[in-house]
């Protein structure tokens, strides 16, 4: 089955595997807290009663910041998750007492754009 995985098994076996009744029904997952979260922002319009906004959103929480019209394109998006990334470390020290060096949140992050405008930001290593 490991050859299945990893993409090195021929295409009679592939759908042998998947057609079988001992295939596996769900790919194996990591540990929940072992991987990070990618985190999704967008900006969001003025309304009649807010001015417009970027919110930054990942399974932990999220953060609506209003748009800070002295950036531009990217990095507008990535100030509200550097915001977002900022109350992860405080919620961490005060719970925890991690140190922001040592927490993974503070790990640099690259971004890029999706089809439909938001923009998906991605923890490196």
């Amino acid at each position: 089955m490991s050859s299945l995985l990893s993409g090195h098994a021929s295409e009679p076996e592939r759908s042998k595997a998947l057609h079988s009744e001992e295939a596996p029904h769900t790919i194996p997952q990591p540990e929940r807290s072992n991987t990070m979260q990618a985190i999704q922002s967008k900006y969001l319009p003025a309304t009649d009663h807010k001015g417009s906004r970027i919110k930054a959103t990942c399974e932990r929480g999220s953060i609506t910041i209003p748009y800070p019209h002295e950036l531009s394109g990217e990095f507008v998006h990535r100030l509200a998750v550097t915001k977002l990334v900022w109350k992860f470390l405080e919620e961490d020290y005060a719970k925890n007492k991690t140190a922001p060096e040592s927490n993974p949140w503070s790990r640099d992050f690259s971004s890029g754009t999706l089809p439909d405008g938001t923009v998906a930001h991605v923890f490196l290593h």
